[in-house]
């Protein structure tokens, strides 16, 4: 079965949910700023990190939640995308969302879950956005999702 919410394309089967993001968009088109990637596995952070800043992307990462949260309330017009886990200590994906969802400043930041919460994540689903990515994630679906919603910073420019 398929079906389309807002450039996203659901595909599921009896023994498996999985959402692939099809030409997903910002509403207000690619813009400038910075990627959050908030996940609590170091080397999945610093590998994002690493390959978003070799892409002409600004980067910030959080372990959690809470990071997340207090580093979006100082920063609420960097970033153009939050790239967020949904599994972590301290605070969760979901409470991110809720938070940022009852915070004025920061609801209308694009999120898009990237997550390996494959249970978790369907019985929750009505709490997520429309965008999510099942780890592990393509390196192409990656990019061309984060090229949705930011654009690089041009070369000579400080990142």
């Amino acid at each position: 079965m398929s079906s389309r919410i807002l450039g996203v394309r659901v595909r599921s089967t009896l023994s498996h949910k999985e959402t692939i993001i099809v030409n997903a968009q910002s509403p207000c088109g690619p813009r400038p700023g910075i990627v959050l990637v908030v996940d609590d596995d170091t080397d999945l952070r610093e590998s994002l990190e690493i390959l978003l800043t070799s892409r002409g992307h600004r980067v910030v990462t959080a372990a959690d939640g809470g990071e997340a949260l207090a580093w979006l309330r100082a920063n609420p017009a960097e970033p153009c995308l939050v790239l967020l886990d949904l599994m972590m200590p301290v605070m969760d994906g979901f409470e991110l969302r809720s938070a940022m969802g009852a915070d004025p400043q920061l609801a209308e930041i694009p999120v898009v879950v990237i997550t390996g919460a494959g249970l978790m994540a369907d019985m929750r689903a009505d709490e997520l956005p429309p965008q999510v990515l099942r780890k592990p994630i393509p390196l192409k679906t990656l990019l061309d999702t984060v090229r949705a919603f930011c654009t690089p910073t041009p070369a000579g420019q400080p990142a």
